[in-house]
């Protein structure tokens, strides 16, 4: 069985990690601004809300169950959602 890890991929596609330590957080329109203008670095704003990530271990699974939510997965049609 091949081992699943967590990764986190930013927007631009390219920039990517493990999640172990990574966090979301809100922030407000004025610090985002800041950001943005290089006036404050992430370190150094209180989000309003943060969420931890971290590395989780998966549940024992049974591949017979795993292919068949694997193979429902793939049937679904974007279009439908």
């Amino acid at each position: 069985m091949n081992e699943t890890l967590a990764i986190l991929v930013m927007d631009d596609g390219e920039t990517w990690g493990g999640i172990d330590g990574a966090s979301i957080c809100l922030i407000t329109a004025d610090q985002y601004n800041d950001l943005i203008d290089g006036n404050e670095d992430v370190a150094s704003i209180t989000p309003i809300f943060e969420m931890g990530l971290r590395d989780y271990t998966a549940a024992k699974r049974d591949d017979e169950n795993m292919d068949h939510a694997y193979n429902q997965i793939e049937e679904i049609n974007p279009n439908e959602c």
